[in-house]
């Protein structure tokens, strides 16, 4: 802060009656300058909020940062207005913000201070660093960037307060402040420094041991010590000089029911430590982590999850024998050496108040490349890898791990892994395992959960279990807490296609069900199209199959999930393949084939990302949810929606509009089968000149997700005239008066069905579905078994596509909604009633309001319908004839609809009728009894 050359904010109250000023600082991140919304409360009585010029309310800050509590306000030329508590109905006192980007601030006045207002000026300070040190001490629930940045803001303002009371003393100007005099005034400052050190400290602690806790598996242990290897050496002038040693620390966390005599605190590893290589680079990276972690071990902290010992209770060196370290690491040395490395630290770099102290995967598991082992010692500080049951992992001594592990259970695990030409590594919990038969599976199992310890696992499989028992091993290898799981050896039978595939199912695979598993890979495995190694969510598509373990599985699992958040973040541009060099590195270093594509995303959708031309080809979608950026990319080409809602029909227009390379275009639907959306469906794809592949997936509860049709269509089919307008086919009119062929002869030109599998039409059909439908049979005849005749919404020409579709198909189920029909198009619906074929009808049903209407109809479209000299084909073989009228009212049927039921009972006495809110005159119903034979006859 420049506080030679104070500047003043000026304030004015509504009346534009000018108040009194008050000092700005100086922020040092960029320049600007703010007052302390404490000073305006102390020079403003009751005062609500400030106006601008414009009557807009001014916005609180905090380092740039908008939050609850206002601590700070930016300066303006302008004056201020003031709003008390008093006045009412004031229009700025809605809570209507505002934001002054950089561009717009004002270049400030600077005015030479006052003797009084310097003594004012250092009174608001003071006043206001009281008030930032009790609420940060009352924030101590809040973690993270908020707490900080008021931690922060707490100590600048102290340092500015020291500043201006050496300022005012140079000057000779006396101070006092609420009664004390400069010596008391340097205390009570000293004291709440310290006390904002402490909140920081703690915030610290929380952050640091907190982050154990998280639900992550880091390759590496995370607290170690950094310290002088040589003080006795040591010159601070002589770099050379400055050599360093890194010590692991046992991360046990307090549990219920612990042994007694057992220290339940973090602690140094029992270990010589490791010589730190390139010091400068090292701290270069990790000196504010290791600082953090020094301070805390110096301190001394305690929780309800763990206890850091104080280091001048000496028990961080619990466990840590005398003789392991050689003497260097001792009671007598310790103090020392952290002293030492926090010193020279703080002078490497400044403490980044600001800053999370935190260490990601990726820096855990490069932390050993800084290190210097010896061929004969692992890497780890010799800790061994603990996971707990809520799959979190700790890194911990023998002694704690003998604590965690149930010894008898896992000796005998070991005794049946080694039998079975296999080992363990608590080190790294790790278990590999030959497994023979299912009962050998079982058995395994049965050890595995019964040791209560999580590892992770390589098992190869000696026989060829079934699909099933595969599913269910995963699932229950799942339970036991395992993150990495490795299957070599698996031959199970071919993965039924379907909806499967076609819904773009991230694990395509079933053997590899949705669990708590965090990675799993197939080795040696035998189908290329199914050669993944599955990340949580993720699914790297390799060139072949694996066909070794890889180095390390969790390091990998790391740099995975960092590649895959940059993508989904859309901060990995083609041109920016840092990241994709590291991935393709790290699978190159795991000795694991080379990857050619990767596919992330969620149940709601998923995108997949070529490696090789590092663009998204394929993209899976629920309702149009998932990024913009990749369905809009313009280079997918395959794409595949679940709709669940059509009204977003339009959004996937766009979306195949702007992929013109597009080769597969999925679309599956729930609640309809496949003809409802025809129009909006087919009709877009025809719309855009695609000469992709259109599957229609049915997604109704019984169909289980099958394929229903396949179409493909001719690049050189597409009519000239529709790529020359805007005018879409769902948009244009089809004029009722022309005959189906001079509607739009061109409508369907060029589609060919590759596959058609649809046998069941339960919707309304209109025109344009029901001509789509007569060209899928006229290429697949015979398909169609099953079939609903609503003509609410069709003209003579859909009624004429109709009855080709009913000649084309063996009908075996027909409904008929028997709605009022128009005289204009009843001949044209007995030509269709005409078109069943009977001989191979085994139910009908007619059902409506208006059930003799059709019944008359059908009746006349037949001489003799049911005359002994009628021909075969078309003589009834029913099972079943249900008559559903109207739940509003009772419908009484004519004596022709009677001779109608009557003519089919008489033709098949095995039928089965169902009368539902129907009825006949008395007469009637005799006919009717008179042909019953060993018929059944209901009536409801």
């Amino acid at each position: 802060m420049d506080i030679n050359s104070p500047v003043f904010q000026t304030f004015k109250s509504k009346n534009g009656e000018v108040l009194k000023s008050l000092p700005t600082f100086n922020s040092k991140e960029d320049g600007e300058r703010f007052l302390l919304w404490s000073d305006i409360e102390l020079a403003f009585k009751g005062v609500e909020s400030l106006t601008d010029k414009r009557e807009n309310r001014v916005m609180f800050e905090i380092d740039g940062e908008t939050v609850r509590l206002p601590l700070c306000v930016r300066y303006s030329t302008s004056a201020y207005q003031v709003i008390s508590c008093s006045q009412k109905g004031h229009q700025a006192a809605a809570s209507h913000y505002f934001y002054l980007t950089r561009g717009q601030l004002p270049t400030a006045i600077v005015q030479e201070p006052l003797a009084n207002e310097s003594a004012h000026h250092v009174d608001c300070l003071f006043r206001s660093l009281n008030g930032l040190s009790e609420d940060l001490l009352e924030a101590t629930f809040l973690t993270g960037l908020v707490f900080r940045q008021m931690a922060a803001n707490t100590l600048y303002y102290h340092s500015q307060t020291l500043k201006e009371l050496e300022r005012l003393k140079c000057l000779e100007i006396r101070v006092e402040v609420d009664g004390m005099n400069k010596d008391q005034l340097y205390a009570h400052l000293h004291e709440l420094e310290q006390t904002a050190l402490q909140q920081v400290h703690l915030c610290d602690c929380r952050t640091l041991l907190g982050q154990l806790e998280i639900y992550s598996h880091y390759p590496a242990p995370r607290l170690f010590l950094s310290l002088p290897e040589d003080l006795d050496s040591w010159d601070d002038s002589d770099p050379t000089t400055h050599s360093f040693r890194l010590l692991f620390l046992c991360d046990n966390p307090k549990y219920e029911g612990d042994e007694e005599g057992t220290l339940q605190q973090v602690h140094l590893s029992n270990h010589p430590g490791y010589r730190i290589r390139r010091p400068q680079d090292f701290f270069q990276t990790y000196g504010d982590y290791v600082l953090r972690v020094l301070h805390m071990v110096d301190r001394g902290y305690s929780d309800d999850y763990y206890t850091i010992p104080p280091l001048n209770t000496f028990d961080i060196l619990s466990g840590c024998e005398t003789a392991v370290t050689k003497g260097w690491l001792s009671k007598d040395t310790i103090e020392s050496l952290v002293a030492k490395a926090i010193t020279y630290l703080q002078d490497l770099s400044p403490p980044k108040w600001i800053k999370e102290p935190s260490l990601t995967r990726k820096q855990s598991a490069a932390v050993k490349t800084y290190l210097d082992v010896p061929d004969d010692m692992n890497t780890g500080g010799d800790l061994y890898q603990y996971i707990n049951s809520g799959q979190n992992v700790h890194w911990i001594c023998k002694e704690h791990a003998q604590q965690c592990f149930n010894e008898e259970a896992l000796e005998s695990l070991s005794d049946f892994v080694q039998s079975h030409n296999g080992h363990v590594n608590m080190h790294q919990a790790t278990l590999q395992v030959d497994l023979g038969s299912t009962s050998e599976a079982e058995q395994f199992l049965v050890l595995l959960k019964g040791c209560f310890h999580t590892l992770n696992l390589s098992i190869k499989l000696n026989w060829k279990p079934s699909r099933p028992l595969l599913e269910k091993l995963c699932k229950d290898i799942a339970t036991s807490g395992t993150v990495v799981l490795e299957l070599d050896g698996i031959t199970p039978d071919v993965l039924p296609q379907g909806r499967v595939h076609y819904m773009n199912n991230l694990f395509g695979d079933t053997i590899i069900p949705r669990t708590d598993l965090e990675a799993v890979a197939l080795l040696n495995y035998p189908r290329p199209q199914e050669q993944y190694l599955f990340v949580k969510d993720l699914a790297l598509h390799l060139t072949s199959s694996p066909v070794r373990s890889a180095t390390n599985w969790i390091e990998l699992k790391t740099i995975i999930e960092t590649f895959s958040d940059l993508v989904y973040h859309g901060e990995l541009a083609s041109d920016d393949n840092a990241a994709l060099i590291e991935l393709m590195s790290a699978i190159e270093k795991n000795q694991l084939p080379a990857p050619t594509m990767i596919t992330m995303g969620t149940s709601e959708w998923s995108k997949v990302l070529d490696l090789n031309e590092f663009t998204f080809t394929e993209a899976f979608s629920t309702d149009m949810d998932g990024q913009e950026s990749v369905l809009f990319s313009g280079s997918l080409q395959k794409l595949t929606v679940h709709f669940k809602d059509l009204e977003l029909e339009g959004e996937l227009s766009y979306v195949v509009e702007a992929n013109p390379l597009l080769q597969e275009l999925n679309v599956s639907y729930f609640g309809h089968d496949v003809l409802y959306y025809t129009e909006c469906i087919v009709g877009m794809w025809l719309d855009f000149s695609v000469s992709s592949c259109l599957t229609l997936i049915d997604r109704m509860a019984d169909s289980q997700g099958r394929v229903l049709a396949q179409l493909t269509r001719r690049s050189d089919s597409y009519p000239d005239h529709l790529s020359d307008c805007n005018t879409t086919l769902s948009d244009q009119t089809i004029d009722s008066d022309l005959p189906s062929s001079q509607q739009d002869p061109l409508l369907f030109e060029g589609i060919e069905f590759l596959q058609w599998d649809c046998d069941e039409i339960f919707s309304q059909l209109d025109d344009y579905s029901v001509s789509f439908l007569e060209m899928a049979t006229e290429q697949h005849p015979s398909v169609l078994t099953l079939f609903t005749l609503d003509i609410s919404q069709l003209s003579h020409h859909g009624l004429a596509s109709v009855e080709k579709v009913i000649l084309r198909s063996n009908l075996e189920h027909l409904k008929i909604v028997c709605t009022s029909i128009d005289p204009f198009v009843s001949d044209s619906v007995a030509q269709v009633l005409r078109s069943v074929q009977w001989s191979t009808l085994k139910s009908l049903k007619l059902a409506g309001d208006d059930i003799d209407t059709w019944i008359l109809l059908w009746m006349s479209a037949h001489s003799n319908l049911f005359s002994s000299s009628a021909k075969p084909d078309i003589t009834p073989r029913l099972q079943h004839l249900h008559l559903h009228g109207s739940r509003l009212r009772l419908q009484l049927l004519s004596h022709p609809s009677a001779l109608f039921v009557h003519g089919l009972m008489y033709a098949n006495p095995a039928i089965e009728v169902y009368f539902r809110n129907v009825d006949l005159p008395h007469r009637d119903w005799e006919l009717i009894l008179d042909s019953i034979d060993i018929a059944f006859f209901w009536v409801s």
